[in-house]
């Protein structure tokens, strides 16, 4: 398939064709856009499933799930999202949803989801992939996780997170090489308004804290 495709494609079309689809096994992913009042939205498309009912409840769901925002909160409320996905072994597909949030509030929070391409299931519960939220805590105290956002230090919140992190008191996304989480921002934080904390770590790295099904999916 890649060199087919060199053969008839231009190096800036191949660019873009890398960084909007991926095809593994047949099941291709696409990122399309639409527009919802002055919000953008990006969402995840499939193709290429064998069994065409399931690859039509996930792609409408894909597309409800990145667009909620725009009809769960006030009409006036302006967003941007950007989708990202992943898939795993051919069984998984991730998804993430980083919205960014103009007017009148401002802020940044991501969503997840993750759809078993066999059975089209999605909203998997997290012990399907992770095993040890202690060992999760852990890897934060030892410096594994690094934070992508907010921008500000976290402060006194970098004293209560592993204990959060502890309680299972966070969200969770997976990508083709790490682990996210987010945790909503805890109330009276002096950070722009709704953003998330948001942390990825290698699988590399955190290996106690994975299912034994994800690390043999992932082959570490």
């Amino acid at each position: 398939m890649r060199k087919r495709i060199f053969a008839v494609c231009s190096i800036t079309f191949l660019l873009a064709l890398c960084l909007q689809c991926q095809n593994i096994g047949g099941v291709k992913a696409t990122i399309k856009t639409t527009k919802i009042g002055e919000s953008n939205i990006e969402y995840v498309q499939i193709s290429g499933l064998a069994d065409a009912t399931i690859q039509k409840n996930i792609n409408e769901e894909l597309e409800t799930f990145a667009t909620w925002p725009s009809v769960n909160i006030e009409d006036d409320v302006n967003f941007d999202a950007k989708a990202k996905y992943a898939i795993l072994g051919k069984k998984y597909l991730a998804v993430r949803s980083a919205q960014s949030f103009r007017s009148p509030i401002q802020g940044e929070q991501i969503d997840s989801q993750i759809f078993d391409l066999e059975t089209g299931d999605f909203g998997i519960s997290a012990d399907s992939f992770i095993v040890s939220v202690d060992a999760i805590s852990k890897a934060f105290e030892a410096g594994k996780f690094v934070q992508l956002q907010p921008s500000e230090d976290l402060d006194s919140m970098g004293e209560i997170m592993p204990f959060l992190l502890s309680l299972g008191a966070f969200d969770f996304y997976l990508t083709e090489n790490s682990l996210g989480i987010y945790i909503p921002t805890p109330t009276g934080v002096d950070i722009e308004v709704t953003s998330d904390y948001v942390f990825e770590a290698p699988y590399s790295e955190i290996t106690d804290a994975l299912a034994p099904s994800l690390k043999r999916l992932l082959k570490i």
